[in-house]
């Protein structure tokens, strides 16, 4: 099997280093890290700061796409955390409009079941839970990494009720046909 190489997306510090440390052993993954610019902005309920923050957002966001564009992952991990689900869902919509070929795995808890069905039709490749990152995180790498999707059962399921419940003039074609998924090949 090919070295894939990862890249990881995740405000949250100590997150990354945990995730970096648990694929650092990893046989065929190579961690691609580097000093990203260290914006940080204060959690402020004044308008100013509101506006000043959605401000430094975009421009970080900018800044790891043109991080993600430097390095050259095959894989993007990127967590979607629940304190800034939009920033991290617009990085993810910014990386795959300017770096296509980058496969992306998403990382979170409390994400709505829609936004991640949504982000698997735009071509996300997998989803793993922060709480699963132990056990599933080389295994979901590893997976997307061989062209394969990952996500959960349940998750799965869902799509395939999504599917099944579409009128029959809609259903020769997939909505998710364009992220390249084949249900048989859907299950962990």
């Amino acid at each position: 099997m090919q070295t894939v190489s990862v890249a990881i997306v995740d405000d949250d510090c100590e997150r990354r280093a945990w995730c970096e440390h648990l694929l650092e052993d990893e046989f065929n993954i190579t961690i691609l890290a580097d000093i990203t610019s260290n914006i940080e902005v204060d959690s402020v309920n004044s308008f100013e700061n509101s506006r000043l923050k959605t401000r430094k957002d975009t421009s970080e966001n900018q800044d790891q796409v043109v991080r993600i564009k430097r390095l050259k992952p095959r894989i993007v991990l990127i967590n979607l955390n629940s304190s800034s689900n939009d920033v991290d869902y617009s990085l993810f919509l910014s990386l795959r409009r300017e770096c296509p070929e980058v496969l992306v795995i998403l990382m979170g808890d409390s994400i709505h079941e829609d936004i991640l069905i949504h982000a698997l039709e735009l071509g996300a490749r997998g989803y793993v839970k922060n709480e699963n990152i132990q056990n599933d995180l080389s295994k979901a790498i590893q997976a997307v990494g061989r062209g394969e999707p990952w996500i959960s059962r349940k998750l799965l399921g869902s799509i395939m009720n999504r599917e099944l419940s579409l009128p029959a003039k809609e259903t020769p074609k997939s909505h998710l046909s364009g992220a390249g998924f084949a249900l048989t090949n859907l299950f962990y």
